[in-house]
């Protein structure tokens, strides 16, 4: 868990999954909470490691720690499955229970959307921890498929990839509205392209009015000469100005988290957001779009959008979007449900090794689909699969022979509870044996 939008997340997923008599342990990185935001968590145990995130180290290395510090932490406290919202923090994560990372963003897709390259030579160690973590993952969420689309682009032979979109528990309102810009975000990040609101502002004839959530880091302050910056607001102030506000901007670059946009939606406000495939994908029909390198542009739109309700307020009632992050997991398809279906305490978990000839391969090999069966109906029922075959097993080698690695490839995204690691034939040792992670 860390800091902005992702506490939000996070809080929500908490109380949603309280609802349903799951208990919750929020284990949190970087700068500590303060009084309000632990009055927050309500019945859930909160855990701060203080251990840094991903985005604030030079070295893999530093990230080990926290890693293993989770791992205990899930351990004694019994966890059944591990919510993860960054995937360097499940690389080099033990066996243990299923775990499911939350993809929200990283630095490899953000470089790419804000500087239109490739990492610098010193940071590409954050493309080899993040894919060591997707790959240790029992499922992978992401908000959006144009994410995932990105993700894809950065990194090779990553698992399937479930798309379940932000929810909020925010509830829809309508208060009388000013004619003001609100727009909020962490303002040091280039990613959320906040110059275009500053230069926009001596143009704009509305009120002006920044917020940004609370956000404690090292980093210099940007300086907005031409509109209100308030600093770091309690949600529940923010929530106050979306209901208040006439127009919500969000002028990024880079923006695949977005809960703020949905908040302000429900909230009221009219949208005028960047033209980037991530917002384009959710709000395409319920928002002015504006290129974020055209600051002229940007003027018409929020001009025009004063004075209007959101459209998007009523394009999420009439969607029957769900309106939390659980409802939004029931949603997502099976494996996410059955990775977060509450099992009852009590209940006993066990955990099966099968050694078989092959499971990955049916080549002259019926077994395998029945097999398969038995271990897709165990994994439902909640309990542990470990799968073992010899790399050298005949019916993967004919498989391979005669259709090359395709089907290994059809099998890992069919079954990504189970997946047999794709193996080179010519490399490996006779008779070792695969262990899939599970």
């Amino acid at each position: 868990m860390r800091w902005a939008g992702v506490w939000r997340y996070a809080i929500d997923v908490a109380r949603g999954l309280e609802a349903h008599n799951v208990a919750c342990l929020l284990v949190g990185f970087g700068p500590e909470p303060d009084a309000t935001q632990r009055a927050e968590c309500e019945r859930s145990e909160l855990v701060w490691t203080h251990e840094p995130l991903d985005w604030t180290v030079s070295d893999s290395a530093e990230l080990d720690r926290g890693t293993d510090m989770l791992a205990s932490l899930a351990l004694n406290w019994g966890a059944d499955i591990l919510h993860l919202n960054l995937p360097s923090q499940a690389a080099k994560l033990p066996d243990g229970p299923p775990v499911v990372v939350a993809s929200h963003s990283c630095v490899p897709t953000w470089w790419r959307a804000v500087h239109g390259e490739g990492l610098p030579a010193a940071w590409t160690w954050q493309v080899d921890r993040n894919q060591a973590g997707f790959q240790r993952a029992s499922a992978v969420i992401v908000p959006q498929q144009s994410h995932a689309m990105a993700l894809n682009v950065v990194y090779s032979g990553l698992p399937p990839l479930h798309v379940i979109h932000n929810a909020t528990a925010v509830e829809p309102a309508d208060e009388p509205q000013e004619p003001r810009i609100l727009s909020v975000g962490r303002w040091w990040d280039p990613g959320k392209n906040g110059a275009v609101l500053d230069e926009a502002a001596a143009t704009v004839p509305v009120a002006r009015h920044l917020g940004r959530p609370v956000e404690r880091t090292q980093r210099p302050a940007r300086s907005f000469p031409k509109r209100s910056t308030p600093g770091a607001l309690p949600h529940s102030d923010i929530l106050h100005l979306m209901r208040r506000s006439a127009i919500f901007a969000a002028p990024s670059l880079y923006e695949p988290f977005g809960l703020a946009v949905v908040e302000a939606a429900i909230s009221g406000a009219a949208l005028v957001l960047a033209d980037i495939p991530t917002f384009r994908e959710l709000w395409s029909d319920a928002a002015m779009f504006r290129f974020p390198e055209q600051r002229q542009r940007l003027v018409p739109g929020t001009n025009r959008a004063c004075g209007k309700r959101c459209p998007a307020q009523a394009a999420v009632g009439r969607s029957g979007c769900p309106r939390s992050p659980v409802q939004s997991v029931a949603a997502g398809g099976e494996t996410p449900r059955a990775l977060f279906q509450p099992r009852q305490r009590g209940r006993s978990r066990m955990k099966f090794v099968l050694y078989a000839h092959s499971v990955v391969s049916d080549w002259n090999n019926g077994n395998a689909h029945f097999l398969r069966g038995i271990l897709s109906d165990l994994h439902r029922r909640g309990h542990a699969i470990q799968v073992l075959e010899p790399e050298d097993g005949w019916s993967r080698a004919n498989l391979i022979a005669n259709h090359g690695i395709a089907p290994l490839e059809r099998f890992a995204a069919t079954f990504p509870t189970y997946p047999s690691p794709l193996t080179d034939p010519a490399s490996t040792t006779k008779r070792r044996w695969t262990a899939p992670t599970w």
